[in-house]
């Protein structure tokens, strides 16, 4: 890393940054230091505890061990723990999605969905998805600092600001957002006695459109330079990036406003995405192999976790058949089995070994391709306009493929097939570096920042009183107002942003609201604004819709009021306070802040809260 201990310049004092793809199935780390300029200059941890060899990536799993204690990554399923005379520890993982199971329950799957997700990712007992999560980060934390940064910045890093980027799944909702914010906050990440370190989150797509594109521009500047013919990469272009990984696919449509001197994105459309990762793949072997070997196959007292679960040599071995299906046509697998099992020619059992085909690979593929397909189909589209021109004289020229299961050769050759296809005809880019793309260019994206505009993915709004309509509402939901002539219903939505609308993190958005006080409220820690959301194109105008959902609570402390400040009526003996104020939000690449004002004043800043 250069310039590692050259602490400021020009009286501009350097940040180390450091990106932390926190994935689903594999996590990675980048750092570089701010005055650094160029892609090469990013660097990714690639030593890690039980490795046993160079990577770029960790297991996201972890083992709790009496005798040995916490394991992660690599460790938790290290050969020399699970031949302990307690038998072989359970290995956890997946366990982030546990965040967040309404990416599929409410977005895209049926009901039973959330419910599915936890009963095919086991928690160890009076433990919690948050607590494994954080339990797992303080892990990173404490490799990074101690086994990393120290030793590459022994005199330095102390007296060195650190900005930690987290990524995060664009589909993530804001709860889970949040969750994976105090998850690394509790973990040491921009805390741990260290005042001058801060953190900040940005969507797995955006990040991973951020380094493809810059990789490919940096190229582009050495092709020409070298008088070669480059690809298009024009001002006006619309591009895709799918972002698929172990657990979820993401998807983000971008147009390319500036190519020189920097590269300038916007957000075209509203992004896109579904939990159609690799390890549903895995998911499917273990069905195949209960089809193939019976009903013993899913007995757990002769099939055990060591034998077939995450870490075991079964799932090493098929992980390695999974990387290269696609690579060649008709390849054929054969998988040494754990447990005996009698010789079944028809199913392709020999002498204990398992034979795989590729219509058995294709078998297990195409269900989780065909999805993905099916959200990048559904992604261009969006792109064209009904008239069958496209937004600002630009086409959709290109789809960016990346994540780990982004690296499968499979997964590439079937979606570039989809794209000679498509009218007209799209480009496919596997991008070098594909697995790491996503914490590379968290950190680039902290050094250059290169999205002008992102496109809100639903409607923001709060539950307010509206005037009564006769012709509308029901009369017996009204109400005699203090502060308005007539009758009022509460079950009204005021939405003051909406799904599609262009924001950046430069441009608030702002909601009137006004709160009805009396002399015995609780202004410091009485009230909150119950933030609503809507993912319907068409957002209705009742708080109590099935459309609308909760996203959280907004605290508000309003310690500071002086009452007799404040306009007022007295009904029935009892004294009521109007107290007007603008709430204000910003909305960041994967999370959203709030300001509280009252005329030019600024009663407090505050997150989202979800402790109900």
């Amino acid at each position: 890393m250069s310039g590692e201990g050259s602490g400021a310049s020009s009286g501009q004092r350097h940040r180390l940054l450091v990106g932390v793809d926190f994935g689903t199935t594999y996590t990675g780390v980048a750092y570089c230091l701010s005055s650094n300029n160029s892609l090469s200059e990013i660097e990714t941890i690639t030593t890690w505890p039980g490795s046993g060899g160079s990577i770029e990536k960790v297991p996201t799993e972890l083992a709790y061990i009496s005798s040995h204690g916490l394991k992660w990554g690599s460790e938790a399923s290290g050969s020399h723990y699970s031949r302990g005379i307690n038998g072989h520890p359970e290995i956890y993982g997946r366990f982030k999605l546990l965040l967040d199971p309404s990416i599929c329950r409410d977005v895209y799957n049926g009901p039973d969905c959330g419910r599915g997700i936890a009963a095919h990712i086991p928690l160890p007992a009076s433990k919690t998805a948050m607590q494994l999560c954080t339990d797992y980060l303080r892990q990173l934390y404490g490799h990074i600092m101690n086994n990393i940064l120290k030793k590459r910045m022994p005199d330095t890093l102390a007296s060195t600001p650190i900005e930690f980027i987290f990524t995060v799944p664009a589909i993530w909702s804001h709860k889970a957002q949040e969750a994976t914010r105090a998850a690394a906050s509790r973990a040491g990440f921009g805390s741990n006695g260290r005042p001058m370190d801060t953190m900040s989150m940005i969507s797995e797509p955006e990040a991973a459109a951020i380094y493809a594109l810059s990789a490919l521009h940096e190229d582009r500047k050495k092709l020409e330079e070298a008088g070669l013919k480059t690809a298009n990469l024009e001002p006006g272009d619309h591009f895709i990036v799918c972002d698929a990984g172990g657990g979820t696919v993401d998807l983000i449509t971008y147009q390319i406003q500036q190519v020189f001197p920097d590269l300038k994105l916007r957000e075209s459309v509203v992004g896109g995405g579904g939990k159609c990762g690799s390890t549903y793949i895995d998911e499917g072997f273990h069905r195949l192999l209960s089809d193939k070997i019976g009903p013993s196959f899913d007995d757990a007292t002769i099939w055990t976790s060591k034998k077939k679960g995450k870490g075991s040599q079964l799932m090493q071995k098929f992980e390695a058949c999974k990387r290269t299906f696609g690579q060649a046509e008709n390849d054929v697998w054969f998988l040494e089995l754990p447990v005996n099992v009698e010789d079944d020619e028809e199913q392709g059992i020999t002498d204990n070994e398992l034979e795989l085909s590729s219509d058995d690979m294709k078998a297990l593929f195409d269900p989780v391709v065909d999805e993905i397909i099916k959200l990048v189909a559904h992604q261009a589209n969006k792109v064209k306009p009904e008239d069958g021109g496209y937004e600002d004289e630009g086409q959709l020229t290109t789809i960016i493929l990346v994540g780990g299961f982004g690296e499968s050769q499979y997964l590439y050759k079937r979606l570039q097939q989809w794209g000679l296809e498509h009218n007209p005809p799209l480009t496919v880019i596997n991008p070098p570096k594909s697995w790491s793309a996503i914490v590379r260019g968290a950190v680039l994206q902290a050094l250059r920042p290169a999205i002008g505009s992102r496109k809100l993915r639903c409607h923001y709004g709060f539950k307010c009183a509206t005037e009564y309509d006769p012709s509308y509402h029901k009369k017996n939901k009204a109400r005699l107002s203090i502060w308005h002539k007539g009758w009022r219903i509460d079950d009204n939505v005021q939405w003051a942003a909406h799904l599609g609308d262009d924001c950046s993190e430069e441009k608030e958005i702002e909601f009137v609201i006004f709160f009805d006080l009396t002399s015995k409220s609780n202004l410091k820690s009485g009230f909150s604004l119950r933030l609503l959301g809507c993912r319907y194109h068409e957002a209705p105008r009742e708080s109590s819709s099935k459309k609308v959902f909760r996203i959280g609570r907004i605290p508000l402390d309003f310690s500071d009021i002086n009452l007799k400040d404040l306009p007022k009526r007295t009904v029935d003996g009892k004294t009521h306070y109007q107290n007007n104020c603008t709430v204000k939000m910003r909305m960041g690449s994967a999370d959203a802040s709030f300001s509280v004002w009252i005329g030019e004043r600024c009663y407090g800043n505050s997150r989202i809260a979800y402790n109900d």
